[in-house]
């Protein structure tokens, strides 16, 4: 390499890092965010976010069997949070469906030739929560996992916008 190719790649690399740091700093003064880290106390972490909403709950997630988180969006339904919840077809998932829908819960598994693979939570509008995080009992006590929770209206309303595509598609 050149002089003036090795000068351009720095100018690269320092105009990246400057990028990143103004990006998460610009993120950590705008919004308030959290860890969930598995396999720490990340379900009762989850199970606390959703006990805490009032108004809705929108999940979609890649694999969805752990019953506790199951239960807990059955009490915030009947706490009257409106609740949506979108699953992939997994083996597994159909237990959680029928006891989300027996319960009144609006919830579709996902049966399109496309993997539904993100794994995101949104509360009130207005807490997002994403990750690695199936909602799993593996999951949440044998994996290596995080995710984070962000108190941001601008990000919740993209992930909503977001579940509505995936859950109309559906």
């Amino acid at each position: 390499m050149n002089k003036e190719t090795n000068k351009l790649l720095i100018f690269i690399c320092i105009f990246l890092i400057s990028s990143s740091v103004i990006l998460i700093f610009s993120l950590s003064s705008k919004n308030k965010f959290t860890l969930i880290l598995s396999p720490d106390n990340s379900e009762e972490k989850f199970i606390s976010l959703i006990n805490s909403a009032n108004d809705s709950i929108y999940v979609e997630n890649y694999y969805f069997t752990n019953e506790r988180i199951a239960f807990s969006l059955v009490a915030a339904k009947n706490r009257g949070v409106k609740v949506y919840v979108l699953i992939e077809d997994n083996e597994g998932v159909d237990k959680i469906y029928n006891l989300l829908r027996e319960n009144g819960i609006d919830v579709k598994i996902d049966k399109r030739n496309i993997t539904i693979h993100s794994k995101f939570m949104v509360i009130d509008k207005k807490i997002a929560i994403i990750g690695s995080h199936n909602l799993t009992k593996y999951a949440m006590e044998r994996n290596r996992e995080v995710s984070i929770v962000i108190e941001s209206e601008e990000i919740a309303k993209k992930l909503i916008e977001i579940f509505e595509n995936d859950y109309n598609l559906t």
